[in-house]
C-alpha cells in the first residue's frame, strides 16, 4: 500500500492512464446514447498549459538577428512545437474527452430529427467555435432540404456571441497551438478550446518562415520537405536541426488536415491575427512584417503597369491602418492565389481577380470605394469593371447569425424562417412567416438586419482611409453613404415617402413597409422574377426580353420625369432591387423593394445641376452652355470652411468653380475626350479638390445618369436622358440666356 502510494505521487500519470483507461472501457461498453453521454460529462475537463510557444520571444528575436548563445528560430520553434504536441498526446485525459465527444458527435448526427441531433450536439460540445460551426451547418442544410425553419428551433440553438475579429473561443487546444504558431512568425507576413485546436492554433501562429508557403504546404499545394529547404536556406542549421523543423510540420500537417473546411479557415485566419496583433506589439519586427507585406500582398499588384505606383503607396497606407482581423483577411485570400508570386509576366493576367478578391474581404467600405474608384476613367477598364461588380459579391452570414440578429420582439412573432432573398454589403433578407397564433396577420415578409460587425468594420476602415492623402478627401462623402444605409429605420421612412412619389404609380409600385426601426426592417414580400433574370437571353426568349426592356425604358422615364418635375433623385435603379410582376395594379410591371439612398432638391439646385449635365454632353455645349452652368452653380453652391474667410467671396467661388469645369473636360490619359458620365464625374471630384460644396443633390445624381446609361448601353434602351434634360431646360430658359446661347453658337462656328 505505501509503496503503491510513492509510486502513483511521484507519477501521477500513471494513476491517470489507469482511471482514464477504465472510463473509456465503461464508455465503449454503454448501450445507449445517454448513458455514454453521462460518462463523458462525468470526467472534469482537461487543464493543458500551451505557453511553452512565446509569440513575443520569437519575433523579437528574430528581427534582432541570430544569437551566438540561442539556437536559431527554426529549430526554437520545431522544438516547441514537439514539445507542445507530445503535452497533449500525453495527456490521457485529453485525448480521452476529445475521442469520447468525437463519437457521441457522430451519434447525435446519425438521429433523425433535427431538434434531437442539435440538443445532443450542444449538450456535449461546449460554447465554441467547433459548435457554431456544427450547428450552422445542420440548420443550413435543413434550410436547403426543407425550405423552412422553425423558430422554435432556432431559438434553441443560439451561437456563441464573437466580436469584430476572430476572437470566439474554440475548444481544441491542437487548433489553438496551430494559432499561436502562426502568429508568432517573424518574417514574412503573411481559451475554451479543445488540446487539439489550441495545438495546431499555436503551433501555425510561431512558424518562421514564409508563411503563404506555409499556408500552401497545409493546403496541400507543396511538400513539407522543400519548405524545410526554403525556410533554413543559408542558416547554418545541422541535419539533427532540419530533421526536428521537418518533423513539426509534419505534426503540424496532419492535425490541420484532420479539421473540416471550416475550421481549417478558422484557424489560419486566426493564426494570421495573432501573428499581427504580435508584430503590432514588438517594434523591431515592424520592419519584417512591412517586407512581409511587400512580397505577400504589393508585389502581384507591382508587376502590373496599369497599377500605378502611387495608388501601390495609398493600398500600403491603408492596408497597415486597418484592424488586424480585417489585414488577417486580406493577407490570406492574397497568399493562396497560386501564381500571385510568379515572376513569370503571364501571371500578370490574373491581377484584376486578385484585386477583385482582395477588395472582398475589405468590408462594406471597400465595396463602396470599389464603385467610387470604377467611375475613374483613368483607371484601366478592366479594373473599373472588377471594382464596379464588387456591390454583388457578399458572403451570406448563416441562418442563425441573421436569426439572432432580429431584435427579440419582432423575432418573437416570427412562425418560420425561409430562404435567403439577398445579401448586399450592409444588410441581409430572409424570408420570414408571421404567425397569427402570435398576434401578427403579416403574414410571408421580407425581413432585413445589418450584417454582423458591419458597423465595427465600417468604422476602422474609415479610419484607415483617413492616413492616405490621395483618399482622405473621399472618406467623408463613403461615410455619408456608408452610414446613411446603417439606420434601418430611416430607409423604412425613405421607402413609405418614396411609395406617395410619381414613380410610384401606374406600372410600378413600392413594397408596403410593416416595420421599420433601427436594426430590422420588414417588408411586404415583392413577388416576381428578379430583373436581372428577366433580362437573361439565356433562359428568355427574344420576346420575352424585349417586353421586359420596354418597361425597363418607361420605368428609365418615370424616373428622369421625377427628377425633372419634382427634384426627386432616385440614385439607386440597380437591376437587383426590383422585381417584375404580372399584377402591378391589374397589368404587368415591377415591384422596388429597396431604393438605396434618395434625396429631393429644391428648384434652384435641380436646375444648376440639369445645366451643368447639359453643358458637358458634347464638346460644343462646353462652350456655348458653361457660363450658364457655372452660373446657376454658383448660386447653389458655397466654399466650405476650410478656405480662409478672406478668400471666401463670391468672386473666388467663381474662380474655383471655372478651375473645377477645366480640369473635368480635359482629355483623358489616352488622349481621348471625356464622354459626359466621365466629365461629370470628374468635376466633381475636381469641385471637392477646390473645397466647392456644391448642392446636395450633385453626387446623387451621378449615381443616377451612371444607373440609367448603363443599362441604356448594355442593354441597347431607348436613349432618354439628354433628350428629356434639353426639352425641360428649353421651357425654362431666360431671354438673356436664350440669347447667350445664340451668340455663344454663332462664335463656335465661327
Amino acid at each position: 500500500m505505501g509503496l503503491g502510494y510513492l509510486f502513483f505521487e511521484y507519477n501521477p500519470s500513471a494513476l491517470e492512464r489507469i482511471v482514464v483507461g477504465k472510463v473509456i472501457s465503461a464508455f465503449d461498453l454503454a448501450l445507449s446514447y445517454d448513458a455514454k453521454k453521462n460518462i463523458y460529462l462525468a470526467l472534469p475537463e482537461p487543464n493543458v498549459s500551451l505557453d511553452n510557444i512565446d509569440i513575443q520571444y520569437m519575433l523579437s528575436t528574430s528581427a534582432n538577428g541570430a544569437n551566438e548563445k540561442k539556437p536559431p528560430i527554426a529549430v526554437t520553434w520545431a522544438e516547441s512545437v514537439i514539445q507542445g504536441v507530445r503535452k497533449v498526446d500525453k495527456n490521457f485525459l485529453v485525448l480521452a474527452k476529445e475521442q469520447m465527444r468525437q463519437k457521441l458527435v457522430e451519434e447525435a448526427l446519425a438521429m433523425p430529427d433535427l431538434s434531437s441531433r442539435l440538443r445532443a450536439i450542444r449538450e456535449v460540445v461546449r460554447p465554441s467555435v467547433e459548435l457554431n460551426m456544427l450547428i450552422n451547418k445542420q440548420l443550413e442544410q435543413c434550410l436547403m432540404d426543407d425550405g423552412w425553419l422553425d423558430a422554435a428551433v432556432l431559438d434553441a440553438n443560439p451561437l456563441t456571441r464573437t466580436g469584430g475579429g476572430s476572437s470566439i473561443p474554440v475548444t481544441s487546444v491542437t487548433t489553438s497551438l496551430l494559432i499561436v504558431a502562426l502568429s508568432c512568425f517573424p518574417g514574412s507576413m503573411s481559451e475554451l478550446v479543445t488540446c487539439s485546436t489550441s495545438l495546431l492554433i499555436m503551433a501555425l501562429s510561431c512558424f518562421p518562415g514564409s508563411m503563404s508557403e506555409l499556408v500552401h504546404v497545409l493546403d496541400g499545394q507543396r511538400d513539407v520537405s522543400s519548405l524545410v529547404n526554403d525556410t533554413l536556406e543559408d542558416s547554418g542549421v545541422d541535419q539533427e536541426g532540419k530533421e526536428m523543423l521537418h518533423q513539426a510540420l509534419v505534426l503540424a500537417h496532419e492535425r490541420f488536415r484532420a479539421l473540416d473546411e471550416g475550421m481549417q479557415e478558422f484557424v489560419l485566419t486566426s493564426a494570421l491575427e495573432k501573428a499581427i496583433d504580435g508584430v503590432l506589439a514588438t517594434p523591431s519586427a515592424q520592419t519584417l512584417y512591412r517586407r512581409a507585406i511587400e512580397n505577400e500582398l504589393l508585389s502581384p499588384l507591382t508587376r502590373d503597369a496599369r497599377i500605378g505606383k502611387y495608388i501601390i503607396d495609398e493600398v500600403r497606407t491603408v492596408f497597415l491602418a486597418l484592424p488586424s482581423y480585417l489585414q488577417a483577411r486580406i493577407l490570406l485570400t492574397a497568399v493562396r492565389f497560386e501564381n500571385a508570386k510568379s515572376e513569370d509576366t503571364a501571371s500578370v493576367g490574373n491581377t484584376p481577380e486578385i484585386v477583385g478578391a482582395l477588395v472582398a474581404q475589405g468590408g462594406v467600405v471597400a465595396a463602396k470605394l470599389a464603385q467610387v474608384l470604377a467611375e475613374d476613367p483613368n483607371i484601366d477598364p478592366t479594373y473599373r469593371n472588377v471594382l464596379g461588380t464588387m456591390r454583388d459579391e457578399n458572403d451570406p452570414m448563416p441562418a442563425a447569425v441573421f436569426w439572432g440578429s432580429i431584435p427579440r420582439p419582432v423575432r418573437s412573432r416570427i412562425a418560420r424562417l425561409g430562404q435567403r432573398l439577398g445579401t448586399g454589403s450592409v444588410k441581409q433578407v430572409y424570408r420570414c412567416e408571421f404567425s397569427d397564433e402570435k398576434g401578427c396577420d403579416w403574414g410571408m415578409c421580407a425581413v432585413a438586419v445589418l450584417r454582423q460587425h458591419v458597423e465595427e468594420e465600417a468604422l476602422a476602415s474609415l479610419e484607415a482611409l483617413s492616413f492616405s492623402n490621395e483618399l482622405a478627401p473621399v472618406a467623408k462623402r463613403l461615410g455619408r453613404l456608408v452610414y446613411g444605409e446603417f439606420f434601418l429605420f430611416a430607409e423604412g421612412e425613405a421607402l413609405i415617402e418614396f411609395a406617395t412619389t410619381s414613380i410610384s404609380t401606374g406600372r410600378f409600385k413600392v413594397v408596403d413597409v410593416l416595420h421599420n426601426s433601427s436594426k430590422v426592417l420588414v417588408e411586404q414580400m415583392a413577388v416576381g422574377e428578379g430583373l436581372t433574370k428577366a433580362l437573361d437571353s439565356n433562359i428568355k426568349s427574344v420576346e420575352e426580353m424585349s417586353a421586359t426592356k420596354k418597361l425597363l425604358a418607361k420605368y428609365h422615364n418615370a424616373v428622369l420625369d421625377a427628377f425633372l418635375v419634382s427634384g426627386l433623385i432616385h440614385s439607386d435603379i440597380h437591376l437587383g432591387n426590383a422585381v417584375q410582376s404580372e399584377d402591378v395594379n391589374g397589368e404587368p410591371g415591377f415591384i422596388i423593394f429597396d431604393i438605396g439612398q434618395f434625396v429631393t432638391i429644391d428648384g434652384a439646385s435641380r436646375l444648376a445641376l440639369l445645366w451643368t449635365l447639359s453643358s458637358i454632353s458634347n464638346v460644343e455645349r462646353r462652350t456655348t452652355l458653361r457660363a450658364i452652368a457655372l452660373n446657376h452653380l454658383g448660386r447653389v453652391s458655397c466654399l466650405s470652411p476650410a478656405v480662409e474667410e478672406s478668400y471666401n467671396t463670391p468672386k473666388e467661388l467663381r474662380r474655383r468653380l471655372e478651375n473645377a469645369y477645366e480640369e473635368a473636360i480635359q482629355p483623358m490619359e489616352n488622349g481621348e475626350l471625356p464622354s459626359q458620365r466621365t466629365a461629370y464625374i470628374m468635376f466633381l471630384r475636381a469641385a471637392e479638390k477646390q473645397h466647392i460644396s456644391l448642392p446636395r443633390g450633385a453626387f446623387p445624381v451621378a449615381k443616377l445618369i451612371d444607373g440609367i446609361i448603363s443599362q441604356q448601353e448594355d442593354l441597347d434602351l431607348e436613349l432618354v436622358f439628354d433628350p428629356k434634360i434639353e426639352s425641360f431646360l428649353r421651357r425654362n430658359i431666360t431671354w438673356f440666356e436664350y440669347a447667350s446661347v445664340g451668340w455663344k453658337s454663332f462664335r463656335y462656328f465661327l
